[in-house]
């Protein structure tokens, strides 16, 4: 999508004009036509300026029919950030019924100091998964596909393009992300996840480090190499380096199980069609480093994905094994689903010790008890160090990518000891507050590093979405990481 800037309205193309609750229409802004059109709109209460209230309409000028859009912005004082992005994500879905691949959005002066978050809204709100059909429903798509939009508003400074700028490299990564998560498992699997990694290193010239399976071996990082036993491709675990800033690395780790099938402890078939998603924290490992020096981050910082499927094979790791991973220790395997914290042990393991981490952050689709408790709106946020988890937090505040802290309590430590190994990768006591326990796993393999993991199962893959959002992959997380190392 293309955004243009005007200070001018334009007397044929499809419009949308958005005020605020008690505004009128601007003569100078909207030109005497549509600014007669809409305060006689206002009038007679076609026009409803309350927030996310959307009027399709037309008006008539001659031999010319003019599509328009209405839109209420409501109070003007609460405009922020949050209402910026998720109004602009109900006007693009709006408009898309207009059928037009060119658009105008004329919006109030007092807008403009949400400009980054609106042209997010825009953008996260036109995205469509449905990227693989042919045909008549493929014509359809394109039929309402909006292409261009312009802009308009009295007036156009460096500060308002530079926020647009950065909305739109931000919400374009984001859809990157999503579309990575969304991509069938056959298009999208170890192999060309390795190629899209090595490819955005080239494209920004980070370094770029590919352990492959020979080198896992060599380092014997026994975990990722026991859940990837039962895979046709073999395992990797990729290194990205932004080297912005003189300082300890900030690392960030992402899970990447390609597909999960469960393993021997096979998934139910119900929801086996969506184990595309459990790469999610790596895809948005990658959809940062497409943004770290688009937006001159200036920090440095190392992105790791260990990658492989789980997948079902007479060579398949299996339960009653014990696995030694890359810290030495030993995991008794109670159950092959709980794949994500052996391949996360064995990265968040070399993060703390061979890199010499300033914070070190996970994120995982890791398990089913967290969307239990939060839903698919919420992450899980736990951690070793309550200054690392406060930073996080705000920075979930301030991008609408929620999450709640959840703790690890010595009880959930005791309960992942292994009888027969010094591990094992489930409770041997319940399985309640497993997204705890998992997180009490993790925690053995972190040693003295500042560390947090972010359990985004639920908002990950949503079948909740947000106004700018639709169900499947969100691309949460990007925004929420950028935020993060933009204010640290």
């Amino acid at each position: 999508m293309t955004i243009k800037f005007s200070t001018k309205a334009d007397p044929i193309k499809p419009t949308v004009v958005a005020l605020f609750e008690k505004d009128q229409a601007d003569k100078a802004l909207h030109g005497k036509t549509l600014h007669d059109f809409i305060n006689t709109s206002i009038k007679h209460k076609t026009f409803n300026q309350e927030a996310s209230k959307v009027c399709s309409t037309h008006r008539v000028e001659k031999t010319r029919i003019q599509k328009i859009l209405l839109t209420g912005f409501g109070k003007e004082k609460d405009w922020s950030e949050k209402n910026a992005r998720d109004m602009a994500a109900g006007i693009i879905k709006a408009a898309k019924g207009m059928e037009a691949s060119d658009i105008h959005i004329i919006l109030p002066h007092q807008s403009l100091g949400e400009l980054q978050a609106l042209t997010e809204g825009l953008i996260l709100g036109n995205y469509d998964p449905a990227l693989h059909k042919t045909g008549k429903d493929q014509e359809k798509k394109d039929k309402n596909k909006i292409k261009t939009i312009t802009l308009i508003t009295n007036r156009w400074g460096k500060d308002h393009k530079a926020m647009v700028e950065k909305g739109q490299h931000i919400a374009m990564m984001v859809n990157y992300t999503r579309n990575l998560v969304n991509a069938p498992p056959n298009m999208l699997d170890i192999d060309a996840f390795v190629a899209e990694a090595k490819s955005i290193a080239k494209e920004n010239k980070y370094t770029f480090t590919d352990i492959d399976k020979k080198k896992l071996e060599k380092m014997k990082m026994g975990g990722i190499l026991a859940v990837n036993q039962g895979s046709t491709h073999p395992a990797h675990m990729l290194i990205l380096e932004h080297k912005g800033a003189d300082e300890d690395p900030i690392v960030l780790i992402g899970k990447g199980i390609i597909f999960d099938s469960g393993g021997v402890n096979l998934k139910p078939s119900g929801s086996m069609h969506e184990m595309h998603l459990d790469m999610a924290g790596a895809a948005t490992v990658l959809g940062i480093f497409q943004l770290l020096k688009k937006l001159n981050i200036k920090r440095h910082v190392i992105g790791i994905t260990p990658v492989t499927d789980n997948a079902i094979d007479a060579k398949s790791y299996r339960p009653s094994e014990v696995i030694t991973t890359y810290s030495g220790k030993t995991v008794e395997i109670k159950n092959t689903d709980a794949e994500g914290r052996m391949i996360l042990c064995d990265a968040l393991h070399y993060a703390s010790t061979d890199l010499k981490p300033q914070y070190i952050i996970d994120m995982a689709t890791l398990t089913g008890a967290c969307m239990v408790a939060l839903g698919y709106r919420n992450a899980g946020l736990f951690g070793n160090n309550e200054e690392l988890i406060k930073k996080i937090e705000q920075s979930a505040k301030n991008t609408d990518e929620p999450l709640c802290h959840l703790p690890i309590t010595d009880v959930d430590e005791k309960a992942m000891k292994g009888k027969v190994a010094d591990l094992a990768n489930l409770s041997n006591t319940h399985n309640y507050a497993g997204s705890s326990r998992a997180a009490a796993f993790l925690k053995n393999f972190v040693n003295d590093s500042k560390w947090a993991h972010i359990d985004l199962a639920g908002p990950a893959f949503t079948k909740d979405p947000k106004p700018y959002e639709v169900s499947m992959g969100s691309g949460y997380g990007v925004r929420l990481i950028i935020d993060f190392l933009e204010n640290l």
